[in-house]
């Protein structure tokens, strides 16, 4: 990665990247119920990083294309940063 954005640097471009995090063991229903969910608290501190352009939880963006009997997922969490 380190050589690639260096190449990237020396023509004058850069690039973007994705980070995951997976949280385990934690319990149902941390926060409260609607405006100050522990989503919502995570995605409220990670858009207010500048180069964050997306953030999806469980099976995120693809979930806009599933039916809702297979939309059925474990929190999974993943930022998207350019």
């Amino acid at each position: 990665m380190t050589k690639k954005i260096e190449q990237l640097a020396a023509v004058g471009d850069s690039c973007g990247g994705i980070v995951e995090c997976r949280i385990h063991g934690i319990i149902p229903g941390i926060g409260e119920t609607v405006f100050d969910k522990l989503d919502a608290e995570l995605v409220k501190a990670m858009l207010s990083i500048g180069a964050v352009k997306g953030i999806e939880f469980g099976s995120g963006f693809s979930a806009a294309s599933m039916l809702g009997s297979e939309h059925n997922d474990e929190h999974e969490l993943r930022w998207f940063f350019v």
